[in-house]
């Protein structure tokens, strides 16, 4: 004996009077089938919920008779009433709304009294299904639903056990590629507000439009019950925007009332598109002139199939028999209008899932199915590929959501009773809709050329500065010139670093100047192109950093001029908390700019920020809009950056009258000035003018004018103080030149030093100020000229014995001697002691010493009798260069030697020892023999213990 067990029909039996019922069970249905009512069901609403039943039914048969399904299993259909019992107004009154009979009389009978039900499927409006569909997930019930079409029922968290052979979420897509498809760009959308799956299908439908740029020119949300009322204002409505494209969602009744109604006011014509996801229909009414106004009414459905699909004949043969009809009485036809087949595919579907399931594993059994002891794996993935050739689809699939996995067919209304014709599809992942061969849309007027989607429009030009519009690319030059000036500024401080000049300003200024100037140049590249939420902060930031560390510079400068100059105080080593006056003036910096970004980071974060569109007559342009003046975040930096602006104009006042040879405060005023200026005139008129392009290039323009007017100020003295210091060195070079004319070598030394010497008698000593590493403790030893400190203020080089200022072109001495430690900017010449210069010794060939360091004199080699040296031990290394005849040289700023205009070439001897000052003097000696003989022309390399000797010579090497 074949095991028996059940699934449920939800259904609105509520349509038939003389129904029997036990709480929500139907009890005498079938008894009411007979040839006279299923022909009277045909052409009533009642038909759908008469022959849901009925298909369901004959589905059930077919799997009775298939040994090959279910095997041992026989399928008996319980009926349950969604709505009650019959009453006498009902095809008129209801519409879902069950005051909670689904969800609770035929939710409860079923999970509770009538346990042989292992699953149900339904023909419930969506409004109804929510309940029952979330209780029987609850209670583990597989759902399956052949006329629940809202997406809401499509979220697997509320609805687990719930699915269906139906297209529901994400059909607004589908919609959306026959739109692109005919270009529309502006619709009309009308759905039923109060119905649960046409809100639904609603939101799903405007989220695509949206999404694609599809603009929705008016929504219009009217009630199930039409009147006058309605009807007026939806024409209004429409007509007052001139909309070409409407999409109705709502149910079949409620789309086929709205499009007769709006028909008749005009509103159907040829050049209007109507279109939705059900069709229109004449429920009990004979008015022939509603079939012409239907012609071009696009519907989207699932596909349907030929009438020699096997499963399509088997449901439809056995349909004829269990509702006694013949196909004359009724055609598959007329069984497709009903909306029913997805019913069939239910219970295929819930059959094929119960059979896939037992044999997946050997220890389930019938019984335990029969039991609900298998409930926990009949969730919507163990229906979603049981590989049935169904109506809907062949196989039906199920996606994540459990919704039928299929394209959508476009169907046109012919306007010839209400048939239909398909002349098109989308693609199951809805990117793209085509045309079937041969085929093309039917619009109402009989053509197949969509029309326009409303009055002709003025094209915008979209004037948002580009890089190929002109507005952008002066933008480009504003950015890319101050980028260049910005980069030939950093390459003069990086070449004539050593000069005083540069050393005057402090490299860590000049820097500080360059950064700033760099963030204005780029916040201007980011005026450029269509803006978006990150580009416009990133504009703000730039600017208000490089404001702030301009400002910080300008401000520390000016102070240490002040307290330097004008209040002439001595700057101690340390003071409050150990911290140095340099130190205190970056904390200053450090701590102005954390509070610059403190401020930016609120002004973000709490500030309301968009990019807006504002158009005019002929052109929109795109701008970032975000928190000013009339917001906390906005005026708070404005506050803050107008306090560091008083504060750098009050200190670049109070030091303008300042020593002009050492003050800078003149381009601190200048740069004030300046920005003071753009503060009061530019930026109000910035703010007060219409969103235009002119004016995002006004505000590029300000920016790259207060860039040129900065750079100016503080780098043209600059660069003419370093002219005028090698026009100077090269006349004194003539002069010497001049000199070796008339003289012997000895000459040519006495008249360097003659040079020398008077550079020296105007340099300003302080006794007062020690050379940097000699220490009082070396004691009496140490001589009191080398305890003296000596600034030259002619940028003529002393004769220094092989010691150049960079990028300055000097003299060198025959066999001139001079040393210096690793780090140093004190050197010892036998001519003048201690020297302060701007670079240090070289080496050997191209080589230099670089920084300022401890250091102390270790050897001197005298020149004359009358020069005496000592030899200090501190940190071990010697550097020696000697070199042979005068010539020309120039040292550039990369620290690299190049030769110009050689007269005679040098030679170079150098020396490095850890070991004693005596056994360093006699290496010296060596090698000064051995430059002076004539064995060899080539570099000699050689070592002896902790000595390293490096020698080159040249031919003449004996005139040294």
């Amino acid at each position: 004996m074949p095991i028996n067990i059940s699934i449920g029909i939800l259904n609105n039996y509520c349509y038939f009077p003389g129904m029997e019922m036990d709480a929500s069970l139907v009890t005498n249905f079938p008894t009411m089938i007979s040839p006279a009512k299923s022909m009277e069901m045909v052409y009533r609403y009642a038909g759908n919920p008469y022959y849901a039943d009925i298909v369901s039914q004959a589905a059930a048969n077919i799997i009775n008779n298939n040994s090959k399904i279910l095997p041992g299993v026989h399928i008996n259909i319980k009926r349950f009433s969604d709505c009650g019992s019959f009453w006498p107004t009902v095809e008129d009154e209801f519409q879902g709304k069950t005051g909670g009979w689904a969800s609770s009389v035929m939710t409860t009978d079923i999970l509770d009294v009538h346990t042989d039900v292992i699953g149900v499927v339904g023909n419930q409006y969506s409004i109804t299904a929510r309940g029952p569909a979330q209780s029987l997930s609850l209670g583990k019930i597989p759902y399956c639903s052949g006329g629940s079409n809202s997406p809401r029922l499509s979220d697997k968290n509320n609805y687990p056990y719930f699915w269906r052979p139906l297209a529901a979420r994400g059909i607004g897509e589908h919609m959306v590629q026959v739109l692109k498809l005919w270009n529309v760009k502006r619709v009309a959308i009308i759905h039923q507000r109060d119905d649960d799956m046409a809100f639904q299908f609603y939101l799903d439908i405007k989220g695509s439009l949206l999404h694609h740029d599809i603009k929705i020119v008016t929504s219009l949300a009217l009630p199930t019950s039409i009147t006058n009322d309605i009807i007026s204002y939806s024409n209004t409505s429409l007509r007052r925007e001139d909309a070409r494209y409407i999409i109705l969602s709502g149910q079949t009744y409620f789309n086929s009332d709205i499009y007769n109604a709006l028909a008749r006011e005009g509103l159907v014509g040829s050049n209007y598109v109507w279109m939705g996801y059900n069709p229109i229909t004449t429920w009990g009414n004979d008015d022939e002139s509603l079939y012409s106004y239907a012609k071009g009414y696009v519907y989207f459905s699932q596909p349907t199939l030929t009438n020699e699909n096997p499963a399509l004949k088997a449901l439809y043969e056995e349909t004829l028999s269990v509702s006694r009809m013949t196909r004359d009485s009724l055609t598959l036809d007329q069984l497709f209008i009903l909306s029913v087949v997805e019913m069939f595919d239910c219970v295929m579907m819930m059959a094929l899932g119960f059979d896939q399931l037992l044999k997946s594993n050997q220890s389930y059994s019938i019984d335990m199915l029969s039991k609900r002891r298998l409930q926990g794996q009949m969730n919507f993935t163990l229906f979603s590929k049981t590989g049935f050739n169904g109506i809907a689809a062949q196989p039906i699939g199920l996606n994540q959501y459990g919704d039928l996995e299929a394209p959508l067919v476009m169907y046109s209304f012919t306007g010839d009773y209400y048939n239909t014709t398909a002349f098109g599809e989308t693609s199951i992942e809805s990117k793209n809709a085509v045309y079937y061969p041969g085929k093309s849309p039917m619009f109402h007027n009989g053509s197949s050329n969509p029309p326009p989607d409303g009055p002709p429009q003025v094209v915008l030009k979209n004037s948002t500065p580009t890089i190929s519009s002109i507005h952008g690319i002066t933008i480009v030059i504003f950015a890319v010139t101050s980028l260049a000036v910005v980069f030939d500024c950093t390459s003069f401080i990086i070449r004539f670093n050593r000069k005083k000049t540069v050393l005057r300003s402090s490299l860590s200024v000049l820097s500080s100047f360059l950064v700033s100037m760099a963030l204005f140049s780029i916040s201007m590249v980011l005026f450029i192109g269509f803006p978006n939420t990150v580009s416009c902060h990133l504009r703000v930031w730039f600017q208000v950093m490089a404001f702030g560390i301009l400002m910080t510079a300008v401000t520390g400068k000016a102070f240490m001029d002040f307290v330097l100059i004008v209040q002439q105080r001595k700057l101690a080593r340390s003071g409050a908390g150990g911290l140095s006056f340099g130190t205190r003036i970056w904390v200053y910096k450090l701590v102005v700019l954390a509070g610059e970004v403190c401020l930016l980071a609120v002004w973000s974060v709490l500030g309301k920020h968009s990019v807006q569109h504002f158009t005019s007559a002929t052109d929109v342009i795109s701008i970032c809009v975000g928190p000013g003046f009339d917001s906390g975040p906005g005026i708070l930096l404005a506050v803050y950056n107008g306090l560091l602006l008083g504060v750098a104009i009050y200190f670049a006042f109070i030091t303008r009258e300042a020593e002009p040879l050492h003050n800078e405060s003149t381009y601190s005023s200048i740069i004030v000035t300046a920005y003071s200026f753009a503060v009061i005139v530019f930026i109000p008129v910035l703010t007060m003018a219409s969103p235009s392009p002119r004016r995002l290039v006004t505000h590029a323009c300000v920016i790259w004018i207060l860039e040129l007017i900065t750079m100016s100020s503080v780098f043209i003295p600059k660069y003419i103080s370093v002219k005028a210091d090698s026009q100077r060195i090269d006349d004194e070079l003539k002069a010497i030149m001049a000199t070796k004319s008339r003289n012997s070598g000895g000459g040519i030394i006495k008249s360097i030093q003659k040079v020398v010497r008077s550079s020296v008698a105007s340099a300003s000593i302080s006794t007062s100020e020690r050379v940097p590493g000699l220490a009082s403790k070396r004691g009496s030893e140490v001589s009191k000229n080398l305890m003296a400190r000596v600034r030259v203020s002619t940028n003529v080089a002393p004769v220094l014995g092989g010691f150049a200022v960079k990028s300055v072109v000097i003299p060198v001495l025959s066999l001139g001697v001079a040393y210096a430690c690793p780090g140093t900017r004190y050197f010892y010449s036998p001519f003048h002691g201690w020297q302060e210069t701007e670079v240090v010794l070289i080496e050997s060939p191209c080589r230099t010493i670089l920084s300022l360091a401890d250091c102390i004199p270790r050897l001197c080699y005298p020149l004359d009798s009358n020069t005496t040296c000592e030899v200090k031990h501190r940190n071990p290394g010697y550097y020696v260069a000697i070199f042979c005849e005068l010539r020309e040289m120039s040292v550039q700023a990369t620290g690299k030697s190049e030769i110009i205009g050689t007269r005679e070439e040098i030679v170079w001897l150098e020396f490095r020892t850890l070991d004693s000052a005596e056994a360093f003097k006699n290496k010296f000696m060596d090698a000064i023999k051995l430059l002076r003989s004539e064995k060899s022309h080539s570099t000699v390399m050689g070592s002896s213990g902790n000595i390293e000797v490096v020698v080159s010579r040249p031919s003449y090497a004996s005139h040294c």
